[in-house]
C-alpha cells in the first residue's frame, strides 16, 4: 500500500524479488489466525510486504469489536491512531524497522467502535528479514493503560489542588510519604510548601527522603523513625510531634498521615505536616502560668479576675 507513510524500501519492491531468511516466518495467515485467536492475548501482527495486519480476537475486542470486525491491514491501525499521538506512533515505529531500536514500544490512543479513545501501550519487534537484511515481518502486542492514564490524570488534578492550598496556607506540607521493604524512605510528592518549612526543594526528596530525616532534631529522630515503623506494622494514622534544624533555626512540627500498603509491600502514606512553633513557644508558658495561679486560687478558696492595667479594661467573665 504505496499511501501509508510507514513505506519502507522494502516494501517498495514486489514480494516475487524477496525471499525470506527466516522459514519460522513462514506460517500460514490460517494458522496464525488460530495461533492468536487460542493464545487469548492482544497480538498484532503485521506482514511488511503486503501491509497485511492479524490482529488477534483479544485485539478487536478492546477497541470494541467482534472478531473480524475490522479489515486486516496496516490503515486499520493508522486512522484509528489519536491525531496528536500519530507523529511520535510512526516515529517510533520506523526507528524499530530502521534498526535505530531494537524494540518498538509506544503508548497512544486508538478510536474504538463506540467513538471513545482507549490509550494502549504497543510493543513489538522485527522477527523476520529478506536476504538483504531488510525488515519483513514484526509481531507486537497491545495492553489497555487507559485506567492508568485516568489515574494519573486525577493524581495531577489532586497535587494541582494542593499546591494551590500550599501557597494560601504556606505552614502546611502536604506530601506522599513511602517507605520501602529494604527501609529506604521518598517522598513520591511533596508540596512546596516544603520549602518554607524544612528549606528542602521537593526534587531533592523525590527519590530519597534522607535530607529531610537529616533536619530532624537529635532528640526527635528516634521517636519518629519507631512512630513510623509501628504505623507501617499496623496501618494506623500516624500522629506525630517533633523539632527539625533550618537556616531559620529550630521548629516544632506536628504531622498527621494515613498508611496505604502496596503491591511491593510498601507502605505510602497520604498526609500533611503544620509548622506549630509559634504555638510552642507561647502556649506553654501561658498554660503552665495559668495552671499554678488556678492551683494558687483553689488552695485558698479565692476568686481571680483580670484588668487591663493601661485601660481599666475588665474582660468579661466565664
Amino acid at each position: 500500500h504505496h499511501g501509508s507513510p510507514l513505506n519502507t524500501a522494502a516494501m517498495s519492491n514486489s514480494p516475487e524479488r524477496l525471499s525470506i531468511s527466516n522459514d519460522d516466518a513462514l506460517i500460514s495467515a490460517a494458522d496464525l489466525h488460530a495461533l492468536l485467536t487460542t493464545v487469548g492475548e492482544c497480538l498484532w501482527d503485521w506482514n511488511l510486504l503486503t501491509n497485511e495486519v492479524t490482529y488477534s480476537v483479544a485485539y478487536q475486542k478492546i477497541l470494541g469489536y467482534h472478531e473480524d470486525g475490522f479489515g486486516h491491514h496496516l490503515d486499520e491501525w493508522i486512522k484509528r491512531l489519536h491525531p496528536d499521538d500519530a507523529k511520535h506512533a510512526m516515529q517510533a515505529t520506523r526507528a524499530c524497522l530502521e534498526g535505530k531500536a531494537s524494540v518498538y514500544q509506544d503508548e497512544h490512543r486508538l478510536l474504538c467502535r463506540d467513538g471513545s479513545w482507549k490509550w494502549v501501550r504497543s510493543r513489538g519487534t522485527v522477527i523476520a528479514r529478506t536476504i538483504d537484511g531488510r525488515p519483513a515481518r514484526m509481531i507486537g502486542m497491545i495492553s489497555d493503560t487507559t485506567h492508568e492514564h485516568m489515574l494519573t490524570a486525577q493524581l495531577s488534578n489532586s497535587h494541582a489542588l494542593l499546591s494551590n492550598f500550599s501557597e494560601h496556607l504556606p505552614s502546611i506540607f502536604f506530601y506522599q510519604f513511602q517507605r520501602f521493604p529494604d527501609g529506604g524512605y521518598c517522598f513520591p510528592y511533596a508540596s512546596k510548601a516544603i520549602i518554607d518549612i524544612y528549606g528542602i526543594t521537593p526534587d531533592e526528596v523525590k527519590k530519597d527522603a534522607s535530607m529531610l530525616f537529616a533536619s530532624i532534631h537529635p532528640d526527635d529522630i528516634d521517636t519518629v523513625q519507631k512512630a513510623i515503623k509501628a504505623s507501617a506494622e499496623s496501618l494506623q494514622t500516624l500522629h506525630q510531634e517533633y523539632r527539625i534544624h533550618t537556616n531559620q533555626g529550630e521548629r516544632w512540627l506536628t504531622g498527621d498521615a494515613h498508611p496505604q500498603l502496596l503491591g511491593d509491600a510498601s507502605v505510602l502514606w497520604h498526609g500533611f505536616v503544620t509548622d506549630i512553633s509559634e504555638q510552642k513557644r507561647t502556649d506553654p508558658k501561658l498554660y503552665s502560668e495559668e495552671q499554678r495561679v488556678q492551683r494558687i486560687m483553689k488552695l485558698y478558696n479565692q476568686g481571680l479576675y483580670y484588668i487591663t492595667i493601661q485601660t481599666g479594661e475588665r474582660p468579661s467573665s466565664d
